[in-house]
């Protein structure tokens, strides 16, 4: 493992509960490879921020083993403190220090290190050169925007010029419309620098626009790994495919290969597990894979349906149309004229149904 930025085998870490214990992490285990944003998403509760806070030394686990770029910091009978591993981190709150100016702010962390001042000036000075704060230096950090804010947090992770950068919700202070415009700068920063980064979300908008692999947790488990992609068009649980995104169900039995027969109808399906014939399985289906007729299509896969509302978001429209008992979210085209009441079928593109066992 020396040379990989981050590798964790076997972490494990329970909490005491009215007299029982919680296992917030249970047998976390992954790599992060050079310059990847690696990111544990889940909702709260589900260990994501307690294996992020072993990484850091700011929680002992109970067993498993941390490296950091070949440097074994967290193993039986090993424990390196926080200020020796080579991490920076920005927490959910920033940290910043009202009293001080963005100079002082910045350059805390290696004034406490007891690094030159002459080395202290010039890595300061790249450090809010990279987060695009030049000539801000003298001025107090209260008079700082809250985007501002965050990249002098990032600055000040960064002025250690650390192997490897934790990521703490570090957007969930922000409004909306600040927190969209930093997600995107922040992920250009992390591409320009090329900085390793281990990034804790529950927002699936910034783990999917940030990440070069998701890890979603689930009770202490990561229970599925893989590219943005992979994750959100082929969820391996029905837990994945319902918190990441919004997501269509149906329940069905597997018919034959590629065919999967439900009380809605059958279906043909591109993507097949394995599973063997009269095999229990669950369908899900993004509400953007859904095509919506007017008309009724001479193609497979179309069920009828009955429109029951429309709302209209701008950028698309949100169609729910009743199915048998279900109701079906499907997204469509911002022109769609289809009114509530109105009879329509929806065509489910067989290489855009995921089968999950």
């Amino acid at each position: 493992m020396t040379g990989t930025p981050l590798a964790v085998a076997g972490l494990r870490k329970g909490f005491a509960d009215r007299g029982t214990t919680v296992q917030a992490v249970d047998d976390v285990g992954f790599e992060i490879r050079e310059g990847e944003v690696y990111t544990l998403l889940g909702p709260s509760g589900c260990g994501k921020t307690s294996t992020l806070r072993a990484v850091a030394g700011l929680e002992r686990p109970d067993a498993g083993r941390i490296v950091i770029d070949g440097t074994v910091v967290t193993d039986t009978g090993r424990f390196v403190p926080p200020n020796r591993r080579d991490i920076g981190m920005v927490f959910q709150s920033y940290g910043i220090w009202p009293h001080m100016n963005v100079f002082d702010n910045a350059a805390f962390p290696l004034q406490v290190a007891k690094v030159p001042k002459k080395e202290i000036k010039k890595r300061v000075e790249d450090a809010l050169a990279a987060v695009h704060l030049p000539g801000y230096e003298g001025r107090m950090a209260t008079q700082l925007s809250g985007g501002q804010q965050q990249r002098l947090a990032l600055a000040r992770a960064l002025v250690r010029r650390p192997k490897l950068l934790l990521l703490d919700e570090p957007l969930s202070n922000l409004d909306a419309k600040l927190r969209q415009a930093m997600r995107a700068e922040l992920a250009s920063l992390q591409q320009e620098l090329g900085i390793t980064t281990l990034f804790v979300t529950h927002d699936q908008d910034e783990a999917l626009s940030m990440s070069t692999r998701i890890a979603v947790m689930q009770a202490g488990k990561i229970v599925q790994e893989g590219t943005p992609r992979e994750v959100y068009q082929r969820p391996a649980t029905r837990f994945v495919a319902d918190f990441v995104g919004t997501t269509n169900f149906l329940e069905g039995t597997r018919a034959a290969a590629g065919r999967i027969d439900t009380p809605t109808g059958s279906f043909d399906v591109t993507s097949d597990p394995g599973t063997s014939p009269g095999e229990d399985v669950l369908l899900a289906v993004r509400p953007e894979a859904v095509r919506l007729h007017l008309s009724e299509p001479a193609i497979p896969n179309v069920v009828k349906g009955e429109v029951e509302r429309v709302m209209f978001v701008g950028e698309c429209v949100d169609c729910h149309v009743r199915v048998g008992d279900s109701t079906w979210v499907t997204r469509q085209d911002p022109h769609l004229t289809a009114d509530p009441g109105a009879t329509v079928w929806l065509e489910l593109p067989a290489d855009r149904i995921s089968v999950i066992t």
